[in-house]
């Protein structure tokens, strides 16, 4: 963590109606000491790191990222605190403490703090194509359980679409442009986060589908 980030991600709280704060996460790259030609920002989430469309201002989201967060405690206890299901590699618990929270008083807020900056080690082991797919894979069964127990919260997948959306309409067109400087860096971002769309998908098309036969509890480590 940076030397104020404690003092940063405790402003919001100044408000008594913000009862979660998250902050930024930076990738620190293992072994080369560099982002991976190929690995675009718009893909951190999937080494546990704030991607780039987040943004750099301080706003309200639907919820923040595990690695760098803190809540009021009586809110966190009020609604049971983390659920079970979700966690460890399944993901997507984050999301789910803090749309019960919000759900809990329509006045409570979540805000992105992004001057509340950890840096996250990311080994050369998760600096991979494989990685990637794997991670976004997981995320997609988490986004599937979450939609399972938010039935009727139209919230549950909202980020999820407009991250979509950026990248269709502002991601891919622009590393086609970037086709003519760096033809390989752009087939290798383009890739990647086609890989990555793919995987999340069939992540949570398959839990959707057969959800009341998946035993969760096998994808969690002890």
């Amino acid at each position: 963590a940076n030397s104020d980030w404690l003092e940063q991600i405790l402003k919001p709280f100044s408000d008594p109606f913000v009862v979660g704060v998250g902050g930024k996460a930076m990738p620190d790259w293992l072994g080369s000491g560099k982002r991976p030609i190929w690995f675009p920002e718009e893909l951190d989430w999937t080494v546990g790191c704030t991607y780039a469309s987040f943004g750099n201002k301080r706003r309200v989201v639907r919820n923040v990222f595990g690695c760098n967060m803190a809540f009021r405690t009586k809110q966190l206890l009020d609604i049971g605190g983390f659920d079970y299901r979700l966690g460890g590699p399944i993901s997507g618990d984050d999301t789910d403490v803090c749309l019960r929270i919000t759900a809990s008083d329509a006045r409570f807020q979540i805000i992105y703090e992004p001057e509340a900056v950890i840096h996250h080690k990311v080994p050369q082991r998760r600096q991979t194509f494989r990685h990637v797919s794997y991670n976004a894979w997981i995320q997609g069964i988490g986004k599937a359980v979450t939609k399972d127990i938010h039935k009727i919260d139209c919230r549950v997948l909202s980020s999820e679409k407009n991250y979509l959306n950026i990248l269709l309409f502002h991601f891919f067109p622009k590393q086609i442009l970037h086709m003519f400087k760096n033809p390989i860096a752009a087939l290798g971002r383009i890739s990647a986060v086609t890989i990555a769309i793919i995987s999340i998908m069939s992540g949570y098309v398959f839990t959707r589908l057969k959800l009341h036969r998946v035993n969760l509890m096998k994808y969690k480590t002890t």
